[in-house]
């Protein structure tokens, strides 16, 4: 229930720390109706939730940039009520959600002087603090706290100046390699000089003395050094330092106010990695005793940051937070909006049982019937269409390859063009396109119309595979992505299993002048068609359009599937397409590696798919009971994509599987290689089915994983589809008159290159995470321009192994 009235301090006339006046009971302004109560959030406020912890912007609306006449006036405690009262009213661009490792009082030494010391060493982008750099800060005091405790995380040498010993052994235990007594040692800035190497001096320092202490800091600073200009603690001089000073040194003199909201986020950001804990001072005041923790301020003697000591009834609440003003939003198109989130382990059990029911069965028979359209054509080549259409020597192959090349062809663009299509209007009108060129190959005669029919089903299916990873992941997030994606995937095994049973029953149809192989196009493209209606009526575009979700539900589908790490969430919905997220897809080694990993895993996939019929056949038995024989490996792979996909969730491992599934296709391989019995064939035929359909599904998981944000995704999971598709293409050479064996030697080798393949990735990203965790790559953090877009890149995402 909203408040009536608030206590505060104010601010009157009278001089000196009289002015401070406490008043116990003070009236609440009316609210506005753009404004909302936080114990009920308004529709418009997005970003913060009743009893989210927050902290307040010093400059209510520096949100990015430099600081204009105009963000000057929207300083609190100047043009704007201060914080020294227990209830207050701010825009939603004015408050940044607190870092989630630190208590209420350890939150309330953001504001002023962490920020302060954040923005002295990240804030100018052309010389950003950087792990190696050395840093010289002035005393003990708040901002130079933070700025040793920033430095020393990044891994930069810091170097301070203090006037006892008892403080001097108190920086030591932080990590300080390098403390200086300036009252016994007033020639300070030689000496820090003469610690660097090469005596070039220090590259950053944090200058809280002002006049007193600045020809010091420029006997410190090095060419092309940063000097952060803060305060003047040493009071006023007669003799001003010359700014001849500043030319000899050739260095850059910043004055320092506070930092923006975006410097605030990405230093909470760096806290929550690093696990900094704030230093707070011995001595505490409450709330009442504002005027006595001025006056011990006053006295400059304190080690660490003030704070009050906080009670309940002491903290500052946000009685009401406004929407964003029209004037604030994120100009730049390119921005993606981050989000803290806590997730409602019943919210997300609810909105997972919601899209599994909407999405699942979609995905299912879209994947069900693209795959058996592309490989009914080795039914009906042993139903009599080789016969019929008169293919000789390579025609067979040549009609196989076809589709893959124009296939791998389609495949990126499709990735790019995908979510700007919408993701509903693109599968449908993909599976209406190749629905019809599966009818359309029943009616070919001759091997030149099998070419190019196979050519349009090839550009119309396209893309269809890596875009059904893509959709699968904008809904659902990571650690949950793969037994969602077994589930769909079970449809390549299943269509293998199905195609094979109904190509035995088609194949007896004879009416008119058709005979047997073309009813398998027919009847197959026909149920094609009536999937794409289903689909289209039941897919959404995207999470925050799907029918039937609460507002918990409907905020948490919005952004958890681009989570990145510490809370931290993309809204892919909202991203936009950029070349840059083009090349970070390109680029990624987790696309390189499993790029070709894929020219295995496909070249296997497909090599099964199309000839085991064939080499079924080879046992002597009729069409129709090879046809058969060829349902049960495939039933078998079915059981081994549901087992993996659950077991992988379970234990959050990736590469060890998908070796082990490498290691049974091989068994499988091999045992084709070496049989002399049409009884161990068929075993091997069980192997490889559940080795290549495990494996090619747990690869697609792992790079959909690894990925950030959607168009680095959708670059690098195109990619691997494409490279897989040239896998492909080798496949369909690989059983060619030079016998099985050949082939099945060739499919050995490229099962071979797959596991090589998982295991270099497993031992990358291990090394990766454990540089991440050392903090070896947060100078990213300091040297994006945006680094929210960093996503996978970013110094927080974890790689799975």
């Amino acid at each position: 229930m909203p408040v009536k009235s608030t206590s505060q301090w104010i601010v009157t006339p009278n001089a000196g720390f009289d002015a401070l006046q406490y008043e116990a009971s003070v009236a609440i302004p009316d609210l506005k109706e753009t404004q909302c109560l936080v114990v009920v959030i308004g529709s418009k406020v997005t970003e913060f939730q009743v009893g989210d912890k927050v902290s307040i912007l010093f400059m209510q609306d520096h949100l990015d940039g430099i600081i204009t006449p105009q963000i000057r006036q929207s300083t609190l405690g100047s043009q704007r009520d201060g914080v020294l009262r227990q209830y207050g009213i701010f825009e939603e661009t004015g408050l940044v959600t607190l870092p989630k490792s630190l208590s209420y009082i350890e939150g309330s030494t953001l504001p002023c002087a962490a920020v302060t010391a954040w923005n002295c060493l990240f804030g100018l982008k052309s010389n950003p603090l950087q792990k190696g750099d050395i840093v010289l800060t002035q005393g003990t005091g708040g901002v130079s706290l933070f700025a040793i405790q920033f430095a020393l995380a990044i891994g930069a040498t810091v170097i301070v100046t203090t006037s006892t010993v008892e403080k001097e052994q108190k920086l030591k235990a932080l990590g300080v390699c390098h403390v200086i007594n300036y009252k016994s040692d007033p020639n300070w800035g030689e000496t820090a000089k003469s610690i660097t190497p090469d005596g070039l001096g220090v590259h950053h320092v944090i200058e809280v003395g002002g006049e007193s202490t600045i020809p010091q800091t420029m006997k410190a600073i090095r060419p092309e050094g940063v000097v952060s200009m803060i305060g003047f603690l040493g009071g006023k001089m007669n003799n001003q330092t010359s700014f001849s000073l500043i030319q000899q040194q050739l260095c850059i003199v910043r004055g320092m106010n506070v930092g923006s909201r975006k410097l605030f986020c990405e230093m909470n950001s760096f806290i929550d990695s690093k696990g900094i804990k704030p230093i707070l001072s011995d001595q505490t005041f409450n709330f009442q005793a504002a005027k006595e923790a001025y006056k011990y301020m006053d006295l400059q003697d304190f080690w660490a940051n003030m704070f009050s000591d906080i009670k309940a009834d002491d903290l500052m609440h946000i009685e009401s937070i406004t929407p964003k003003s029209e004037n604030l939003e994120d100009k730049n198109a390119d921005a993606l909006q981050l989000e803290q989130i806590s997730i409602d382990p019943k919210v997300e059990r609810s909105l997972n049982r919601k899209f599994d029911f909407r999405i699942l069965p979609c995905l299912f028979l879209i994947y069900f019937f693209s795959f058996m359209d592309r490989s009914s054509i080795g039914n009906a080549s042993i139903a009599g269409l080789n016969a019929d259409l008169k293919l000789e020597g390579k025609a067979f192959e040549t009609a196989l390859a076809l589709f893959f090349v124009v296939y791998l062809i389609v495949d990126i663009p499709a990735g790019w063009v995908f979510k700007s299509i919408g993701p509903r209007y693109f599968l449908s009108l993909s599976i209406f396109c190749f629905g019809i060129c599966t009818i359309c190959l029943g009616f070919v005669t001759t091997a030149s119309q099998l070419y190019a029919v196979r050519c349009l089903l090839g550009f119309c299916e396209g893309g269809l595979t890596p875009c059904l990873y893509l959709y699968i992941a904008l809904f659902y997030k990571h650690t949950g992505i793969q037994k969602r994606m077994a589930w769909f995937y079970t449809a390549a095994p299943l269509s293998g299993a199905i195609g094979g049973l109904l190509a035995s029953g088609l194949g007896k149809i004879n009416v008119g002048r058709f005979k047997a192989w073309p009813w398998i196009f027919f009847i197959e493209g026909a149920l094609t068609l009536l999937v794409r209606i289903f689909c289209f009526l039941r897919l959404p575009n995207f999470p925050s359009q799907t029918r039937g979700l609460t507002d918990a539900e409907l905020q948490l589908a919005r952004v958890r599937g681009g989570a990145i790490g510490n809370g931290i969430n993309i809204d892919q919905e909202k991203e936009k397409f950029s070349w840059n997220k083009v090349r970070d897809g390109f680029l990624d080694w987790n696309t390189i590696i499993l790029s070709l990993a894929a020219i295995g895993s496909y070249c296997n996939i497909y090599a099964y798919g199309l000839f085991s019929p064939t080499i079924i056949k080879t046992f002597g038995y009729s069409t129709i009971h090879s046809q058969l024989l060829s349902v049960a490996p495939y039933i078998f792979a079915i059981l081994c994509v549901l087992f993996c996909g659950y077991l992988f969730d379970y234990l959050h491992l990736r590469g060890p599987f998908m070796i082990g599934a490498c290691i049974l296709q091989a068994v499988g391989w091999i045992i084709n290689i070496a049989a002399k019995s049409n009884t161990a064939t068929y075993f091997g035929c069980f192997l490889i089915a559940g080795g290549v359909f495990s494996g090619i599904n747990l690869m697609a998981s792992w790079l959909t994983e690894n990925l950030q944000p959607h168009y680095v995704r959708a670059t690098g999971i195109s990619l691997s589809v494409t490279m897989g598709t040239c896998g492909g293409i080798i496949a369909t050479f690989t059983y060619m008159d030079t016998g099985s064996n050949v082939g099945n030697w060739v499919q050995l080798g490229m099962c071979i290159l797959s596991a090589i393949c998982a295991g270099f990735l497993m031992w990358k990203n291990n090394a990766e995470n454990k540089l991440r965790q050392r903090g070896g790559r947060d100078y990213r953090l300091h040297n994006a321009s945006s680094p929210e877009q960093l996503g996978s890149r970013h110094p927080a995402f974890v790689l799975s192994l």
